[in-house]
């Protein structure tokens, strides 16, 4: 691979070598764009113009400085549009990370509430538990005062435990409000407490918003799945593009080319703490499986692993044989000259949003 110092102390240059020298020029401007620093020519204008007027009145010379001037054409086309995914790719990660984030909340807000104690005033217990006793009473005579007693206790029982929601191994207790209490919220003039009816809250906008049964399940679905698909694609094209770079640079001997490429080690760090919060999500659900039944806690892990799983890396990589195939295609600009049969002076090369077929949906690591 020539040097940039051997070609510019040559007097003349080869098509190959004028190319190079441009495309180092090009990527130590902006790369010195980007550290605030200014430009430094690496040759003189008017000899740098004089070397290209040389180079290419030889028919030969001139084609493959043409071709490396399609490659500047290809990164200048390329470049905005790897940016542009990179915004995209943001967007869709943080889409999804508000979705799984507000499932969390709800998730912990459930398992918390359900460990609230049970509230009422007390003309509410003592009503309570005069209707449990009479309930006992129905099926049960009593004709002593033992009797009684054990009828009183089992009364109060029944309703210091409640019966409305069967909770396995949680003692939620129960407090009772006294009638200087009715300043709390839920507390009316008659004395009595009615809470608030917040299990809409926790459906609409928790995991059981993804169940078929809720009305907007279905646009919820695919408003995530649009959401999944175009992050996965915006990755996709990124780490083609800036392969694409890597291999171009090297074999056309301009390797300072990859300063073009976008950075993955940034939109990699957020896309690995989605996957941290979607192992929170699985958390927050498992918490709080003591709470609720097993079939609704498997049911909502089933629907999380289909609605939010995992970005795998490995499920978006290229093979070797594909990159060897890029390669192959590079050699002697065969693919510019093939685009430039075909019309279409830019090609793809390894740029695309087609997702590889058969990956995975689980996983989180590299």
């Amino acid at each position: 691979m020539p040097s940039i110092k051997r070609i510019l102390n040559k007097e003349t240059w080869t098509g190959r070598e004028l190319g190079i020298v441009e495309l180092t020029q090009m990527s130590r401007n902006y790369d010195n764009g980007l550290k605030g620093k200014p430009a430094e020519p690496l040759v003189d204008k008017e000899r740098l113009r004089e070397i290209r007027r040389q180079t290419t009145s030889d028919p030969i010379q001139r084609r493959i400085y043409y071709n490396y001037v399609s490659v500047h054409t290809w990164i200048n086309a390329h470049y905005n549009i790897a940016e542009a995914e990179a915004q995209q790719l943001q967007v869709k990660l943080l889409a999804i990370s508000l979705a799984v984030e507000r499932c969390i909340v709800i998730e912990q807000a459930r398992t918390f509430a359900r460990c609230l104690p049970r509230i009422m005033t007390e003309k509410q217990y003592k009503a309570e538990v005069e209707r449990q006793r009479e309930e006992i009473l129905k099926t049960r005579p009593v004709h002593t005062a033992e009797d009684v007693q054990k009828v009183d206790a089992e009364a109060e029982a029944k309703v210091l435990n409640g019966d409305a929601e069967l909770i396995a191994n949680a003692t939620r207790g129960l407090a009772i409000l006294k009638p200087q209490d009715k300043q709390i919220i839920g507390v009316n003039n008659e004395g009595e407490y009615t809470p608030r009816d917040i299990a809409g809250y926790f459906t609409k906008t928790g995991i059981e918003g993804y169940f078929k049964e809720d009305p907007r399940s279905g646009e919820r679905i695919a408003y995530m799945k649009n959401n999944r698909q175009r992050l996965r694609e915006s990755y996709r094209f990124i780490e083609g593009y800036n392969k694409s770079l890597e291999l171009m640079g090297e074999v056309y001997g301009a390797p300072e080319i990859k300063v073009f490429c976008v950075p993955l080690l940034y939109l990699e760090a957020k896309i690995d703490a989605l996957n941290e919060e979607i192992d929170s999500l699985y958390s927050a659900m498992t918490e709080g499986a003591l709470l609720q039944s097993i079939d609704d806690l498997e049911r909502k892990i089933e629907t999380a692993k289909r609605i939010f799983p995992k970005v795998e890396y490995k499920d978006l990589a290229f093979t070797e044989a594909q990159i060897e195939a890029a390669k192959e295609s590079l050699v002697d600009f065969k693919v510019f000259e093939q685009h430039k049969q075909d019309g279409t002076a830019i090609p793809a090369i390894l740029c695309g949003y087609d997702l590889p077929t058969g990956t995975t949906e689980g996983g989180g690591t590299k």
